[in-house]
């Protein structure tokens, strides 16, 4: 029994060591707190002859409206049928995750306690009124200072002709013992409503799959896979799966006759697909990308009793590369997922010099539940 005891308190001894690191270890700012709240009072982003790109004071969101038609694409998803209230009446609040711009997720390196923490942009910083800004050409960068996890994160904003690019530059994360190991961009851009007509959620599965919206449970149907396949900065003691691949950077929704396509063209082999299909607690199904900001790796130790004890050790220096997002709104006919397969297939051949390689491309069809009628 003394055996035992002993030999528990020297593999959590061990893993602390491990996990326990001074902060002059990290590759990171020191964080501050800003002297005064800077939320603009400016709400208008910039413009261009195709978008106009401004800020929701309430929530430090994205207002993307598109100057000829007035179609309008937000960060928070408005509620086809306005505003909710319960049985006595009062306002039913949106989750904070609905809410935010922004969410992170952190680590207390000095504590050991390797299980991560989130926070959310909105109750996390804006409510606290806890944002700076700067003005740069044709868009902003919107510095949220998470005051419990004594984290800045800075998102830059910029309009294009195409639509709106939104990106974290790693380089410039604020923190002090709690270390960011994840951020989420924009987890509700691509949200539909539950149960809407006429709409789905479009993911790089395969070759594509369509993810239907309706209600299914309070927490909804989860699906995580990183983009490209495994992120060779973790190591997985053993990972196994019966869902395809994700190879294509891409991913979007449709509502009706708006599209919105959105392509991860920064750290995109750093980043993980997330899906929140049917949940009732939020209200919405939604796609969107988080980025892994430090790889780690999973330590098991064995004790005499054969019990085992696991602990994620994750790195001290974060990815340099910007993590990075582009959205491009789709209206009419290219509102559906083959617009979205249009405007990704462009967007290859500009960037990549990709071109069409077969002039007859094989078609393959694979049938779940099919029946043989002739």
């Amino acid at each position: 029994m003394m055996k035992r005891f002993i030999s528990i308190f020297c593999i959590i001894a061990i893993f602390c060591s491990l996990t326990g690191c001074k902060n002059t270890d990290f590759d990171s700012l020191p964080y501050t707190e800003p002297e005064a709240s800077d939320i603009p009072s400016d709400t208008l982003v910039a413009e261009n002859g195709n978008y106009t790109l401004e800020l929701n004071p309430l929530n430090m969101g994205l207002v993307l409206t598109d100057k000829k038609s007035g179609e309008v694409w937000k960060t928070t998803p408005d509620d086809p049928e306005g505003p909710q209230v319960d049985e006595f009446g009062m306002p039913i609040k949106k989750h904070p995750r609905v809410e935010s711009i922004v969410s992170i997720e952190c680590v207390n390196f000095v504590s050991g306690n390797d299980k991560p923490v989130e926070y959310f942009s909105y109750t996390d910083v804006v409510q606290l009124g806890k944002v700076t800004h700067e003005r740069i050409d044709n868009g902003i960068i919107l510095n949220f200072f998470f005051s419990d996890a004594q984290v800045m994160i800075p998102l830059e904003c910029t309009l294009t002709e195409q639509g709106v690019n939104l990106r974290v530059d790693p380089n410039k994360i604020m923190e002090n013992d709690n270390k960011v190991v994840g951020v989420s961009i924009a987890p509700y851009f691509c949200g539909v409503k539950n149960d809407s007509e006429d709409s789905y959620i479009f993911v790089p599965s395969g070759s594509g799959a369509l993810v239907d919206v309706s209600s299914k449970s309070v927490n909804g149907t989860k699906y995580t896979a990183q983009f490209y396949g495994s992120d060779l900065s973790i190591d997985e003691v053993a990972s196994t799966s019966t869902s395809e691949a994700v190879r294509l950077n891409v991913l979007g929704s449709k509502t009706k006759d708006l599209a919105l396509c959105a392509i991860v063209d920064g750290s995109a082999s750093s980043a993980q697909l997330n899906v929140i299909a049917g949940s009732t607690n939020t209200g919405y199904t939604t796609a969107y990308p988080s980025f892994i900001v430090r790889g780690y790796t999973n330590h098991v130790a064995e004790l005499y009793s054969y019990e085992k004890i696991e602990r994620k050790v994750y790195a001290k220096k974060k990815i340099t590369q910007s993590l990075s997002v582009s959205y491009y709104p789709l209206k009419g006919e290219d509102a559906n997922y083959s617009g979205m397969a249009n405007l990704y297939r462009d967007y290859l051949i500009k960037n990549y010099g990709m071109s069409q390689t077969a002039e007859d491309i094989p078609l393959n069809v694979r049938l779940i539940g099919g029946m043989q009628t002739k």
